[in-house]
């Protein structure tokens, strides 16, 4: 990214998928926007308070950024629990804990059966990868 601007949509899906890794969000979002040459010190908790009620789906990301995601073969496959849906979010948090989608979660968890099996083994998850993350982005840092 050095010697390049964002666009404001670029922007906004840095912002929508870093700015809701809880206590890591400004951090993380510091260390990937102050290589832009339009830095500005505090853009980071800017993008995490822009952030909409429902992080952005794989679907919506390929249709906006299409040249983009065609050529960095964007195929994760996530353990993806009732109620959630695929977003970026989760090669870091578990749905569990990604703001929007915990809500989702726990509806379909209290309706029973195997969502609320799959939202406690993506709780126990959710515990190393947050550990992972950490790591990550101190190594990014």
């Amino acid at each position: 990214m050095r010697g390049h601007g964002l666009a404001g949509s670029a922007k906004y899906l840095v912002g929508d998928s870093l700015g809701r890794l809880g206590n890591e969000a400004v951090p993380a979002l510091e260390a990937v926007l102050r290589h832009l040459p339009n830095y500005r010190p505090g853009m980071g908790a800017s993008l995490a308070q822009q952030t909409y009620p429902y992080p952005m789906s794989c679907a919506r990301i390929r249709e906006k950024w299409s040249n983009l995601t065609r050529h960095v073969r964007c195929d994760c496959r996530f353990r993806i629990p009732p109620g959630a849906y695929p977003t970026p979010v989760l090669h870091a948090v578990g749905a569990a804990d990604v703001p929007g989608l915990k809500e989702r979660v726990r509806e379909a968890a209290q309706r029973g059966g195997m969502a609320r099996a799959v939202l406690a083994a993506m709780n126990e998850g959710a515990q190393g990868a947050r550990r992972q993350g950490r790591s990550a982005v101190r190594k990014a840092c």
